[in-house]
């Protein structure tokens, strides 16, 4: 009885087998992973405190969205020094998304921002030499704004003159900006390289979150509700938008480029 028993279960088994495989294609010893696979309608859920992202395309890169021109961008000359990062980084935030303008921080060798200022490949120096900025002033080529801290300085906060009429409202906005001396100068000295790394970008937002009653005097009450909307939304970096899109067919991979400066990947900047 028990040879016979044995007997129809060896003969039984092969076709159960192929049935189960027939019926269900995730049957004996087949798993897969999930794939998500985008589609055009879909929407893309932001977790608490993540830059808010774009829906995914397949494919390359849209030809249609094209980075902003030299005009376009609002140019901050950036160099070495924690009092330029944080006022450059500060007011790039409320201008990029309190008035709706392209920005970047152009990377200057040791403070070398004039000749980059001459052929207007920087539009902003928070700090420029007084003596040298007189020179510009007096060639017609920029405007004096002031100065980025109250009280003495060396230094001018110096615009070039194409801005008054690419982007005015950027000029009104930067008549308005400037810190206290004592606290810009206290706020900038925290700034640190290294494995605990405190970048600009965590002190100038942190300026923004704690102090309303400071920085609201520099923008319409439009503008801030913009700002305030833009932090709510988790966006904590100069990026206004990203266009985010798969490489290949599959969809597995992704890739985010910053759509105002396409040479930034991945995570806020």
């Amino acid at each position: 009885m028990i040879k016979l028993t044995c007997a129809l279960l060896i003969a039984v088994l092969p076709l159960l087998l192929s049935c189960g495989s027939k019926e269900d294609p995730f049957a004996i010893g087949d798993r897969i992973s999930p794939t998500t696979v985008p589609t055009q309608n879909a929407v893309t859920g932001n977790q608490a405190g993540s830059t808010p992202i774009a829906t995914p395309t397949t494919g390359p890169r849209s030809t249609e969205r094209k980075e902003p021109t030299k005009d376009e961008l609002i140019k901050f000359a950036q160099w070495e020094d924690n009092r330029i990062k944080l006022a450059n980084w500060v007011a790039a935030y409320l201008i990029a998304h309190g008035l709706d303008h392209p920005v970047r921080l152009i990377d200057v060798e040791d403070g070398r921002y004039e000749d980059l200022f001459k052929t207007n490949d920087v539009d902003i120096v928070m700090e420029a030499d007084n003596e040298w900025a007189k020179q510009q002033i007096d060639s017609g080529v920029a405007t004096s704004i002031g100065t980025v801290v109250t009280g003495e300085s060396t230094s001018t906060l110096l615009i070039h003159n194409s801005l008054i009429d690419r982007a005015p409202g950027v000029v009104e906005f930067l008549h308005s900006y400037g810190f206290d001396k004592e606290d810009f100068a206290s706020r900038a000295a925290t700034i640190r390289g290294g494995r605990l790394a405190r970048t600009a970008g965590i002190v100038g937002l942190t300026f923004i979150k704690r102090n309303e009653q400071v920085w609201t005097l520099w923008v319409t009450p439009e503008e801030a509700d913009a700002v305030r909307e833009e932090m709510q939304d988790g966006n904590i970096g100069l990026c206004r938008e990203w266009e985010v899109y798969a490489p290949n067919d599959s969809g597995n991979q992704r890739t985010r480029v910053c759509i105002d400066d396409p040479s930034k990947h991945g995570g806020n900047y």
